[in-house]
């Protein structure tokens, strides 16, 4: 994680950027249990807040992620060192800034919790899951699609109910004949919550392009050029948005073995990300031979509303691979973050 506090006080209100995780990995969410950014120790009681929409008063190129916002008492705004104490204690990093202008808002009471979907009875630890429990701790769980008496179409009550955020590791859209678990997805999504996409499988895109009823016009594709995996170079283009301003304006991508674009984005949709327009720049360590042209200054982070009003992330690598790309790490916290629309405090 980055070390924050070497850039020092600078005011009025605090920022939450990363989250890490806490307590012992389970399978389930812990409900009330789990620690809450809250008044304790010689922090003041305060209000937790996340970002609505793009922070317009804050400069991208100095803050490392975008996050949480907290309004402090005025112990805390004089004695600094207090709230980064407690945030060390409990694995939260502060950072103060000075004139700055509160964003819009909407009310956050706990961390999201994250269902990753699998089509599993009795699902086993993979780098996805091992990573999502390094990011979010015990908010991490499994939901199998169809398979299993715990599943979305079996199970006799909805084993999304208690989630927030849904990371796919390669589902795709239930056929018709799997009537409850299309109608749990529904309900999920109507009610807010987020879905992020990576390329751990492009069936994770499929998933949103087949949707009943849609959740987004027009698709959501992925596009592949082989590869032996290395490091690719990718121009911040929503540094003033709620995904990527923590990035730097030109930032590194770790690709596990192909190159992996977007080739169509659904309409409506905001590209965070792109690779650099060219394949000599882009593509900076690692084994592709023959690239692909169409590579060049293509999209590889979108984000979007959906049809009913949920948000989703599409990030065109696969983040978890190996647990290795942790540069990735930050943006699927943010995602989870900013998707979750189903804790409005």
């Amino acid at each position: 994680m980055v070390d924050h506090e070497r850039r020092g006080a600078r005011a009025d209100e605090e920022r939450v950027h990363e989250s890490r995780g806490h307590g012992a990995q389970t399978a389930e969410p812990d409900g009330d249990e789990r620690p809450r950014p809250a008044s304790g120790g010689d922090l003041e009681p305060v209000l937790w807040e996340r970002d609505a929409g793009p922070d317009r008063g804050l400069q991208a190129r100095d803050l490392p992620q975008r996050g949480l916002v907290e309004r402090g008492g005025e112990r805390a705004l004089d004695e600094p060192e207090a709230p980064r104490a407690a945030g060390r204690d409990a694995g939260i990093d502060f950072e103060r800034n000075r004139g700055v202008e509160k964003p819009e808002t909407t009310k956050l009471e706990r961390a999201p919790r994250i269902a990753i979907l699998v089509n599993s009875a009795s699902p086993a630890e993979s780098d996805t899951s091992w990573s999502l429990r390094q990011i979010f701790g015990a908010d991490v769980g499994f939901v199998s699609m169809v398979t299993g008496k715990g599943s979305l179409e079996r199970a006799p009550t909805d084993p999304l109910a208690n989630y927030d955020v849904i990371y796919n590791t390669g589902q795709n859209y239930p056929a018709a004949r799997y009537g409850t678990a299309r109608a749990r997805l529904q309900a999920f999504f109507q009610r807010g919550g987020g879905y992020v996409g990576t390329s751990v499988s492009s069936a994770n895109f499929s998933f949103l392009n087949n949707a009943q009823p849609a959740l987004i016009q027009g698709t959501l594709t992925q596009g592949s050029d082989s590869a032996g995996g290395g490091i690719a170079r990718w121009g911040n283009v929503g540094a003033a948005g709620p995904l990527t301003g923590g990035f730097s304006t030109t930032d590194n991508l770790y690709l596990p073995v192909n190159v992996t674009w977007f080739s169509s984005t659904p309409s409506g949709a905001t590209v965070d990300g792109r690779y650099l327009g060219s394949v000599d720049t882009l593509f900076i360590a690692g084994l592709w031979r023959d690239r692909n042209p169409a590579a060049a200054n293509a999209p590889m982070i979108v984000h979007g509303t959906t049809e009913v009003g949920s948000r989703y992330l599409g990030l065109a690598t696969n983040p978890f691979s190996r647990g290795d790309a942790e540069r990735e790490w930050p943006l699927v916290g943010q995602a989870a973050l900013w998707s979750n629309l189903t804790d409005d405090g």
